[in-house]
């Protein structure tokens, strides 16, 4: 009886075509290659689709960090204006004041209502 290593395997076409008959160790040997050619493959696969996101996330980042600082400006803006505005009527100071304390019950509000809604929803 012949050893695993010099079973003739039919299936093939190195042995087919070197006009030799295929072992078992040959074909185990292809299809080694052939799983590490795949594994190899996926990897530059997943790089590529890793880099593809990365540059896609930078540059949405980038966007909304600008996005971001153009609105905080123009808020700025419209709140210099509405104590200007509002200048003439009141007292500059109860004007700072009463626009501070809006915003500060608006984001006592935002953060109560995300706390609460991240207790109701696990």
């Amino acid at each position: 009886m012949a050893s695993p290593h010099e079973i003739p395997v039919t299936l093939g076409n190195r042995a087919i075509i070197d006009g030799e008959d295929a072992t078992l160790g040959g074909a185990l040997e292809r299809v080694l290659e052939a799983q590490q050619d795949l594994v190899l493959r996926r990897a530059g696969l997943l790089i590529e689709e890793l880099t593809a996101q990365l540059s896609s996330f930078v540059f949405s980042s980038m966007l909304a960090a600008l996005g971001g600082a153009i609105a905080l400006a123009g808020w700025f803006i419209a709140m210099v204006g509405l104590v200007d505005a509002l200048d003439e009527y009141f007292a500059r100071f109860a004007v700072e004041i009463a626009l501070g304390a809006i915003h500060i019950a608006a984001g006592l509000a935002l953060i109560l209502t995300r706390h609460r809604q991240s207790r109701v929803s696990p």
